[in-house]
This record gives structure tokens, C-alpha cells and sequence, in this order.
């Protein structure tokens, strides 16, 4: 078989890598096709594929030529532009998409492309990949990235203006047009199915990028982290700020960090998937102390494995800390939203800044493997009906692309 992956952006690849591993370990193709993407095969993920004969990276902008990106992004602005984003009929503008590229010859830059199944992470499937895949009548399959650990449906400013504006949550409706949209756990199937995705469309096949052995793997090739600051006795505290869009406490999560550098311990402060305009966030008075660590390029996996301690309210990859073995602080009162962590009873739940400064300075306390087995079969392992996620993915891709475009 023949696996198309969408890549957008770096939260994507850090997903597709442990489920394009597994399809190449069973002598699939594997195409990475690279679109508007910060990262590229430079990437230690992408390094790793390339141990595979057969796997390759193409870059969509090298396929296309410019006059092509602009037609098809005209066109995709007059089928779902805000003029018309309350008109309805979200199935005909998606084959009206299709059928005018087609009929532009649009997608000729890419007939050298084979592939059985398309693949792609958060978003509905109008994207130049997705509807090329739709044009050749091929499977088209959603794996969206990261951990959801929200619990709430109405989590940012966006949803919640969504709900003012229309009296309801968003609709995912035209995702409808995946074969298959994947989840990780049967809570986020619920979510989907409220956004007006049909249930038989959503299934559950744990998470593969989250799954213990891959974690293992990522950690054989990641760059390592080399700080001298982190060499000595002192506690290293790794602390993972929330993207942007999360609905967060400003005031309280500066005072916090303010906080936690007058404490006698290395503090790493790793930002949202590298996105640097978090500085911002960070308060200024604490950037030129020595014991302070600004971490934003760094894999988080990565320097989970070099902390003892991460404090974390809003970052799904802070998962990686109980397969790794590191104390993990859920600071709940920095948000409102209502999040996962609070259900396994290995992580330390912090309820006001003075309980999160406690826990971090009582270096007694340890994780406890046995009292998150549960939890990673819930969110890891779909509820511990998937012994192995990556294999699950790889075993069910290929059933699908057999089965063909429904």
C-alpha cells in the first residue's frame, strides 16, 4: 500500500512519524507531502523515516506552479469564504471544489503522485491534498494531532464566540466527508459527535504518538539537551506554557513563574511547539536570571527526560512524563477548563499557586506507576481495547484503503 501524509505543521509530523514508522516497518510507501510547514526534512523525525527506502518528502510548492495556488485559492475562498459560511450545502461546495480543480487541470503537477489513501490531521478535507485525493476517488483519512485532554466542550474565545454568535458549538459537519476521522478516546468521539461529525465516521484507535514504545523510540534519536545549568544537585523544573488560543489566567500564570524562579531550583520554560511569540507571556524580570532556562526549540520530550519535576496545566505532551518516569503537577487553577489530568491519581493536583510552590519544594514525593495504568489505558490505549496504537493505525489504514472510497 501507498500512504499520502498531509503535513501542515509541526504538531502533524510529531503525530504521522509513529504511524509512518509502523507502515514502513511492514514494507508500505510512505510520501510526506510538505505544505505551508515550518518544519521539513531537516527534522530529526523526518531523519529518522529516511532510514526507510521507502519513504520520500516532496514539497507541495515545488509541485505547483504560483498561477496554480492562486486559482485554487481563489476557488477555495469562493466556496467556503465567510460570504457564504452560513449558506449550507457544505457537501456540494466540497465536490464543486473538486470538480472545478479537476476541470482547471489543477492537479496535473501532481499526477506522479501514486498513493492509495490520504492522510491528514486537524481541519476538514478542502485542502489542496485532501481534495485531490477526493479527485482520484481515493480513501481520505483524518488523524488529528496531539492529546486532548480537555474535557469541556466551550474551551477558548473562538469556540465560545461560536456559540454567542450561532447558539450552538461549532459544526464539523463537512468532515463528514473523511472515510474515517480518528480520536484517541472515546470522551473526544463524544465531542466530535456533538460537532455534528456522524458517529460511524469517528472511531477510536487510541493514540500512536503517546503510546509507551514510541515514546522509547523518539528518545534514540531526539537532539539531546545541553545546558550547563542543568548539571549539579538542583531540582530541574520543567514548565510548559500554553499555546496561545488556550483559555488561560495571564496574571496568575506570571505570578507563578515569578514564583517558581526565586525557588532554589533550575526552572525550563518550553514553549507552545516553538512558537517564540510566547515570550511575551513570560514575565521580563525573570529572563535574565541564571537559574531561568528558555527551552523553545527543544523537543518536550526531550526535556521532559532531562527534569525531574514538570508543572503543566494545558500541554497534551506532558502525557510523556508518566511513561518517562517524571513527577507531573497539574496547576488547575490557572484555567477554568476542566482537563484530564485531574483523573489520574499519579499526578499532583495544584489548586492555587501557594499548593503548586509545596508540591514542586517536597522533593518526597514520586510518581507512582501503578496508579496511572488505568488512566494510559482510557486515554492511550482506547480504554485498553488497543494493546498496540501504531500497529492499530497502520492495521486499520490499510483495511480502509483496500476497502477504497466509499
Amino acid at each position: 500500500m501507498k500512504f499520502l501524509f498531509e503535513v501542515t505543521d509541526f504538531n502533524s509530523l510529531d503525530h504521522f512519524v509513529p504511524v509512518a514508522a509502523e507502515a514502513l516497518r511492514k514494507d508500505h510507501f510512505v510520501t510526506f507531502l510538505f505544505k505551508d510547514c515550518s518544519v521539513d526534512a531537516t527534522d530529526a523525525r523526518v531523519k529518522y523515516l529516511n532510514w526507510f527506502t521507502r519513504f520520500e518528502t516532496l514539497q507541495l510548492d515545488d509541485l505547483k506552479v504560483r498561477l496554480v495556488d492562486s486559482v485554487f485559492t481563489f476557488l477555495s475562498r469562493l466556496f467556503f469564504g465567510r460570504r457564504f459560511s452560513r449558506c449550507g450545502f457544505l457537501d456540494v461546495r466540497l465536490k464543486l471544489l473538486v470538480r472545478v480543480s479537476k476541470l482547471l487541470f489543477l492537479y496535473r503537477g501532481l499526477r506522479h503522485i501514486k498513493f492509495d489513501c490520504a492522510i491528514s490531521g486537524w481541519g476538514d478535507p478542502s485542502s489542496f491534498a485532501m481534495t485531490l485525493a477526493l479527485s482520484r476517488r481515493k480513501p481520505i483519512v483524518a488523524l488529528p494531532h496531539g492529546y486532548p485532554c480537555l474535557k469541556n466542550s466551550v474551551f477558548n474565545k473562538e469556540v465560545a464566540r461560536i456559540l454567542e454568535e450561532t447558539g450552538s458549538l461549532p459544526d464539523f459537519s463537512l468532515r463528514n466527508n473523511f472515510d474515517c476521522y480518528v480520536v484517541a478516546t472515546e470522551r473526544n468521539r463524544s465531542q466530535l459527535v456533538s460537532w455534528n461529525v456522524r458517529p460511524e465516521k469517528v472511531e477510536v484507535w487510541g493514540n500512536a504518538r503517546f503510546s509507551p514504545n514510541w515514546v522509547e523510540t523518539l528518545l534514540t534519536f531526539l537532539p539531546e539537551f545541553n545546558d550547563s545549568r542543568l548539571v549539579g544537585h538542583q531540582q530541574v523544573v520543567l514548565f510548559l506554557l500554553p499555546a496561545p488560543t488556550s483559555n488561560f489566567k495571564h496574571a496568575a500564570l506570571r505570578s507563578l513563574l515569578i514564583n517558581l524562579a526565586r525557588l532554589p531550583i533550575i526552572l525550563v520554560l518550553k514553549t507552545h511547539t516553538r512558537m517564540s511569540s510566547q515570550i511575551d507571556i513570560i514575565p521580563a524580570e525573570i529572563m535574565t536570571l541564571q537559574n531561568v532556562v528558555l527551552a523553545s526549540e527543544t523537543s518536550t520530550t526531550r526535556l521532559i527526560e532531562s527534569s525531574h519535576t514538570v508543572v503543566n496545566f494545558a500541554t497534551g505532551t506532558a502525557i510523556d512524563a508518566l511513561h518517562i518516569g517524571r513527577r507531573l503537577i497539574f496547576a488547575k487553577y490557572l484555567s477554568d477548563n476542566a482537563y484530564s489530568w485531574e483523573d489520574c491519581p499519579s499526578i499532583e493536583t495544584a489548586s492555587s499557586e501557594e499548593e503548586c510552590l509545596s508540591l514542586v519544594v517536597d522533593t518526597s514525593w514520586n510518581l507512582e506507576p501503578s496508579l496511572h495504568r488505568d488512566y494510559l489505558d482510557q486515554e492511550v490505549f482506547a480504554e485498553g481495547r488497543v494493546q498496540n496504537p501504531p500497529l492499530h493505525y497502520v492495521t486499520r489504514l490499510v483495511e480502509i484503503a483496500t476497502a477504497g472510497r466509499s
